[in-house]
Formats: C-alpha cells, structure tokens, sequence
C-alpha cells in the first residue's frame, strides 16, 4: 500500500512538473489578436469586372434556302454552324480563296464573297452561298 501510495506521489508530481514546464508565456487574448492581424494583412478586395468582347457573326444565305452561319474567334479560327451544328475550323494556307477546315467540315469563301461548306468526304452541304 506504501509503494502504491509512493507511485501516485512520484506521477502526479512529475505530471504536474512536466505540465507546467511545457506551457510558454501567456499572453493575453488582446495581445493575441493584435499580433494576428498585423501578420495577415490583406489587400482590399479588388472590383469583379467583367470584360465583354463583341464578337460579330457572318451569316450567309445559300442555295436550296439553307443557312450559314460564321463567327470568327480570332485571325486564324471561326465557328462555323450548320443545321443546328458548331464546329470549330482553323485556317489552311490556299492561294485562291479563304480556307477553314477541322477532321469534319471545310468551309471554302472565295475573294468575291461566295463560300462553301464541304464534309470531310467532298459532300457539298451548302453551296452558293452569299454574305446577307
């Protein structure tokens, strides 16, 4: 019983020594918090804006009372819509005329503004057409 007794004196005593030797300073909450806040400054908030590009769209009149529509995106690439249908053409180098095309489409416009929407198989789809 004397041992038990011992045992508990020697823990408690060395948990009270460890406990009260591993604590810092205190500091106050006020202290706390000013030290908080000048170490996490930040910036006002900055104005949402909102940049509005105007993009313009080409549409084009052709044979059989079919539709056309193009809409460029920059130098080198339009949006081509067909029948409910968009697809993306990029630009290749020809002489003759302007040329769009991707693995689907080929959309073919000559210097007097009269284009052409071609499958990848030569199918014409529209044809004759003419900026409206």
């Amino acid at each position: 019983m004397k041992f038990t007794r011992k045992i508990n004196l020697i823990l408690c005593t060395s948990l009270i020594a460890l406990l009260s030797g591993c604590t810092l300073p205190g500091m106050s909450p006020i202290a706390q918090i000013d030290s908080a806040q000048h170490q996490f400054i930040l910036p006002p908030p900055a104005e949402n804006r909102q940049i509005v590009k105007e993009r313009t769209a080409l549409n084009y009149q052709c044979k059989n009372q079919q539709r056309v529509r193009i809409q460029p995106l920059n130098k080198k690439t339009i949006n081509v819509t067909f029948g409910h249908t968009t697809y993306k053409l990029s630009s290749t180098v020809t002489k003759n005329h302007k040329r769009y095309s991707n693995i689907r489409w080929i959309w073919t416009e000559d210097f007097k503004g009269t284009g052409t929407l071609k499958n990848n198989r030569q199918k014409v789809l529209a044809e004759g057409c003419v900026r409206k």
